[in-house]
This record gives structure tokens, sequence and C-alpha cells, in this order.
């Protein structure tokens, strides 16, 4: 696994300098050792380097899914729940990237899946009165097909969250970049611009760039389209 990796690799690192003066002359051994060092200790630093580069690059380029459901007002402050007393929070096509219901602000909200271009068999609700995570949804099948009496009725859906790509001209759609009404690419009826985050479009993007964040680079280079967390409106 990859404890044992990072383990195998510390230990090989430590013993790199020691195993290198082994089979050198005597003469040239000081030499030879303190070299091994200084290539460990180099090796180290670029490595140290590329992991900040990463972590950067995941953060500034996939945060968004995670960043901006902070933004869903308390469960109390908003309007009136379309569903007996609770909250949905609603995925299409972004629903792989969804992070976890505990990014959610309060038990009153609820994920829900609605109908999209992904033809395969969605994550099932977790049953709290039955077997729990022992027992198996009635929906599940082995051939992973789309389960409709699994998808929420659009309709009913309190928050939409969708990611708008850029049009064809290389800028977001006008109609995008106010908190007016929008129309949604996904469900129909007008919706409100709560929240909205750069994310990146990998699609029109480098793979150096969109793997490692590089200061000036990754913004010349990289593609971002917008993240949104949508409020259906009057």
């Amino acid at each position: 696994n990859g404890g044992q990796m990072c383990m195998a690799a510390a230990l090989a690192l430590s013993m790199a300098p020691e195993a290198a003066g082994n089979i050198v002359p005597k003469s040239m051994r000081v030499k030879v050792v303190g070299g091994m060092h200084h290539l460990v200790g180099l090796l180290l630093c670029v490595y140290l380097l590329l992991s900040v580069a990463r972590i950067a690059a995941l953060l500034a380029n996939y945060g968004a899914p995670m960043q901006i459901l902070r933004s869903l007002p308390p469960a109390d402050a908003t309007l009136e729940p379309s569903d007996g007393g609770l909250k949905y929070v609603c995925v299409g096509d972004e629903w792989h990237r969804f992070p976890s219901a505990f990014f959610l602000p309060s038990p009153k909200y609820r994920l829900a899946f609605i109908d999209s271009s992904f033809g395969g068999l969605l994550p099932a609700d977790f049953n709290s009165t039955g077997l729990g995570t022992s027992g198996a949804s009635p929906f599940l099948n082995g051939a992973n097909r789309k389960a409709a009496e699994h998808l929420h009725p659009s309709a009913a859906c309190d928050f939409l969250v969708e990611f708008q790509r850029l049009n064809q001209n290389g800028r977001v759609p006008e109609e995008w970049n106010e908190k007016e009404s929008v129309q949604s690419s996904q469900v129909s009826g007008v919706w409100h611009i709560v929240a909205k985050k750069a994310f990146l479009d990998a699609s029109q993007s480098p793979t150096l760039t969109r793997a490692l964040y590089i200061p000036v680079l990754s913004g010349k280079k990289n593609v971002f389209g917008q993240y949104l967390l949508l409020q259906r409106g009057s």
C-alpha cells in the first residue's frame, strides 16, 4: 500500500549514501558519501516542491465543489422548503464531483440526483431505518443501469449545482455573469445565482498546468468555467 511504499522510499534514501560509499575505493568514500547526501537532499527538495505544486493545483483548479457549498444559507433563512421540511440540493451532470453530505450546512438539507446525461447507476441514500450499510437498496442492479426510481423530480429542487463552460468565443455567457435570474441548462424554471467559483475546464487546459500549479504560467494556460450554486426563483 501507500504507507509501505513511502517507508521503503525513505529507507532507500537514508541508506543510499552509505551503500554508495561501500562500492567505491576507500580514498573516494568520503567524497562519494558527502555527494550522495547532497543528492538525497536535492531529491527531497524537488519532491517537496512538486507536492506543494500538486496540492496548490488541486485547491485552485478543483476546489470549487467543496467551497461553493459553504454559500448555502442556514436552513431557517431560506425559502419555504419544497418537501416535508427538507431542502434539496440537486446535482445532475456534476454528481460525481459532489464531495460529501458532510459539507451541507444542516441536516435539513438533502442531496438529490436529477436526470442527466449520465446513464449509469447513481449512489443510493443511506438506509437509516433498515440494515444500514449492510442492506442493499432496491434500486441497485448488476448491470449499472440508470434507476429512474432513484431520481428526484427536478420541480422539487430548492438548489442546483451546475458547471458552466466557456462559450465558443472563449468567454462565460453574459447571462451568467451577474446575480440575476438565469436559465439552467439542466432544469427548467428561473434560478438565481447564489455563488459562483472558478473551476478548471480540463478539456481545454494543458496537462502540466492542470496537474501542477506553476506561478504565472498556470494562470495564462489554464481555462476556467464557472461552478454555480443556483436557488430556485419565483
